[in-house]
């Protein structure tokens, strides 16, 4: 049995705060891992990232919630990410976690690698502002982006 959005939310720590347009759509785009003091004040920006499907992002299986939907949040677990001990981390110090969409970068359907490439330039933009003010210095950017195949037929979708 697969979970729906509302009943994984309600297995994270109340402690992050995730953005509302991550839960309500599919938003390809540059999110931000942030974290911030109770009051939510004094936030810092530990983690940058992009992704085709953002929410899918955090929420799908494999994605950056898996291990705390699933209950698997020991330093142990060997398939920890990255993202996962940011999070764990943050948490820990008695912060709130910030998940926000820093950048939406719509498909432009003009050529597949341009529009790759448009969302890999963004990420590496915002990157380089964070770690010219000491943040997010922990990080290279990297990631998975869709095969042509699928761009192609999002192409399709999006001509009709």
């Amino acid at each position: 049995m697969s979970l729906n959005i509302n009943q994984k939310l309600g297995l994270l720590p109340s402690e992050i705060l995730i953005d509302k347009k991550i839960i309500n759509s599919n938003i390809r785009g540059v999110y931000g891992i942030f974290s911030c003091d109770k009051n939510k004040k004094n936030k810092h920006c530990h983690y940058i990232g992009r992704a085709a499907d953002i929410r899918s992002r955090f929420f799908d299986v494999g994605g950056h919630f898996n291990n705390f939907i699933l209950g698997n949040t020991s330093n142990k677990q060997m398939s920890m990410k990255i993202t996962e001990n940011i999070i764990k981390d943050i948490l820990k110090g008695g912060k709130l976690v910030k998940i926000e969409v820093i950048k939406e970068v719509p498909y432009q359907f003009d050529n597949y690698y341009r529009d790759m490439q448009r969302l890999a330039y963004e990420e590496y933009k915002i990157i380089e502002e964070y770690q010219v003010k000491n943040e997010a210095l922990h990080q290279l950017p990297e990631g998975n982006w869709i095969k042509p195949c699928k761009w192609q037929k999002l192409k399709n979708i999006n001509r009709m």
